[in-house]
């Protein structure tokens, strides 16, 4: 072997070894040792609380075990929440941000300004968006189905869930809201994207929820919450885990938060904007609901003016306190029928007077659809809480009817 062939071969030796170093950087940064970071679990909640107009950017992935049954025009839901879901954010604040769902070969960005909340569908090329603050208008491309554009005035409250609720800091916050009151307690620290966090779990009393725990891990000097696991009763393992991968915490440019322009050309027509999912009843269907069923009293949605109101996705009438609040949703007639039928090869039937019914009870979510025969009026029903407790307010919302 010549001394040329030697020197060749230790320089690619050298720069192999560079290469290697390099690609297991971060997954070193990642497993560095936690400093076992701890704070007062209250403190560390409050924090958390307040961390909405924290800015950021990454990548986060969220694991789902719910195991829901994919019924009709609720796939995609199913899918969030039961399968791994990745996700890319760029977070001003609260009226200033992005988030996409990275899938193969496919990507849905969602993006929200302080006028308008616009969701993109690279795949399909399709447009839509929403006005806040107003309603009344939907407007469609004449252009053909391949570009297809909808203008909506107005966001309804009853919307399904999508990629951005599964963020860190937005479902955090979101469940720390629902289970105010309920006890916490300090967990070890652990190291989530480069950040040495601190952790507190949340331990639900009623004893109608299917919730064991819930486990949040978030950065000790802003709040921003960077990992939660949600964990049912008597189970050992999490059921839903949702963190960052990478994270860079500084506010994103203004170009990637920009939103896809629309296009002229646009006819108008005026529609129900609550309807415009074909998946959602009449607001008349859901104001035949009675203030209290089965001892669960009407939540009602809080002032917008509280700083620490966090967007849900329920439709705006739910029953109940806390973790355990039952979402009532009220289906458009067609569509209930076919989520009727779907349900009836996954759940248990029930058979009440002029009423079938249909309980499917997963791990950590229960789920009943209510049909009444009379009305041709169908109701879905969600919750955390257990089979016994959701099919018995299903029997008495049914005897509202």
């Amino acid at each position: 072997m010549t001394v040329v062939r030697r020197e060749a071969r230790r320089r690619w030796a050298v720069v192999a070894a560079c290469v290697a170093l390099l690609c297991a950087l971060p997954v070193a940064v990642a497993a560095w040792p936690s400093k076992n970071v701890r704070l007062d679990p209250s403190e560390l909640r409050d924090l958390v609380q307040r961390s909405a107009n924290r800015p950021y950017e990454g990548y986060a992935e969220s694991v789902g075990t719910l195991g829901l049954p994919e019924l009709p025009r609720f796939g995609q839901v199913a899918a969030l929440v039961s399968g791994n879901t990745r996700l890319r954010a760029w977070y001003a604040a609260r009226d200033r941000w992005r988030v996409d769902v990275v899938e193969t070969g496919q990507e849905r960005g969602v993006y929200r300004t302080p006028d308008e909340l616009v969701s993109w569908d690279y795949g399909a090329n399709q447009l839509s968006v929403v006005e806040l603050g107003r309603v009344g208008v939907i407007m469609y491309d004449g252009t053909g189905p391949e570009n297809r554009f909808t203008y909506v005035v107005g966001e309804s409250t009853a919307r399904l869930p999508r990629g951005a609720d599964l963020m860190p800091p937005d479902l955090a916050r979101r469940l720390l809201d629902l289970a105010e009151g309920d006890p916490v307690t300090a967990l070890p620290g652990r190291r989530v994207a480069g950040v040495d966090a601190a952790g507190l779990r949340v331990t639900t009393s009623a004893p109608q929820s299917t919730i064991g725990h819930i486990d949040i891990w978030a950065d000790p000097g802003t709040g921003l919450p960077l990992q939660i696991e949600v964990t049912a009763r008597n189970a050992e393992r999490p059921i839903l885990v949702t963190r960052f991968l990478d994270l860079r915490m500084a506010t994103p440019s203004a170009a990637v938060l920009t939103p896809p322009q629309q296009r002229d050309g646009l006819s108008v027509a005026n529609v129900d904007a609550g309807d415009t999912l074909d998946i959602f009843g009449r607001d008349r269907d859901r104001n035949t609901l009675p203030d209290v069923i089965g001892g669960l009293t009407r939540w009602e949605e809080p002032d917008a003016s509280d700083q620490r109101v966090v967007v849900r996705f329920t439709p705006g009438v739910a029953y109940g306190e806390g973790l355990t609040r039952i979402a009532v949703v009220a289906l458009n007639r067609r569509l209930g029928n076919d989520v009727l039928r779907a349900a009836r090869g996954w759940g248990t039937r029930i058979d009440l007077p002029d009423v079938a019914a249909v309980l499917i009870a997963a791990p950590l979510l229960s789920v009943m659809i209510v049909h009444i025969h009379s009305e041709n009026r169908t109701f879905l029903l969600a919750g955390m809480v257990d089979g016994v407790h959701m099919q018995r307010f299903g029997e008495a919302l049914a005897a509202t009817q």
